[in-house]
């Protein structure tokens, strides 16, 4: 195989990244930011008296807007996170990813990824922790991936597969699915104690899952 092919993850979208999608909150970010850089480009041209009124401009020239444009790009970013296509070039997940957009694939999270409400965030609405402060420890536990993979290369020969570094939270599962509806599987009345107190996961083999086909590192291109 060709040297440059020999890419994987990170460093492959990087190379590969051929545009930027802006969303409008991004546009929004940036746009703050141009007119803080702008105010303070005439600032330092037309050097004009510090007034009171000159004060104040500068007050949100330097500090308010920039806050705004700051936190404006963060949700910015943090929605752009919650994409398939974010986790399938941030992370080595190809495999996971070309599953889960396989119309022919059965298996658990395909079978929802094929749901066109979550077929954007398909990943992200499966793995984000359950409560008030869900998206921010997902994301701090995303932050922990990365710096394992770049500790450890998840394609180096007996190195372990990506996988969660908890049990899977079934509570994920329901909050949109109810196991003890009326015509539900019999299974589950017959496990109800332990689906009732997360012992067993819907997503385990045997059950519902497995939610993934088995984990191979492959090239990106």
């Amino acid at each position: 195989m060709a040297p440059e092919a020999q890419c994987f993850g990170v460093a492959c979208s990087l190379n590969r990244a051929s545009s930027v999608n802006l969303s409008w909150l991004g546009i929004v970010a940036l746009a703050l930011g141009g007119l803080s850089a702008a105010y303070i480009v005439w600032f330092l041209l037309r050097r004009p008296k510090l007034s009171f009124r000159i004060k104040l401009e500068l007050c949100f020239a330097l500090l308010v807007v920039p806050s705004l444009s700051a936190v404006v790009g963060n949700v910015s970013n943090l929605e752009t996170t919650k994409r398939v296509s974010f986790c399938g070039e941030c992370h080595v997940m190809t495999s996971f990813v070309r599953d889960a957009r396989d119309p022919k694939s059965t298996l658990l999270a395909a079978s929802h990824a094929h749901v066109p409400a979550f077929t954007d965030e398909a990943c992200y609405g499966c793995h984000a922790d359950y409560g008030m402060l869900g998206g921010v420890t997902t994301k701090l536990g995303g932050m922990r991936h990365v710096i394992d993979f770049y500790t450890g290369d998840w394609t180096r020969a007996g190195r372990r597969p990506p996988q969660l570094y908890k049990p899977y939270d079934t509570r994920t599962c329901l909050s949109c699915h109810d196991p003890f509806r009326a015509g539900a599987p019999l299974e589950h009345q017959l496990h109800a104690e332990k689906i009732k107190t997360h012992e067993i996961s819907c997503a385990a083999d045997g059950c519902h899952g497995p939610p993934h086909p088995p984990w191979k590192p492959e090239v990106v291109k």
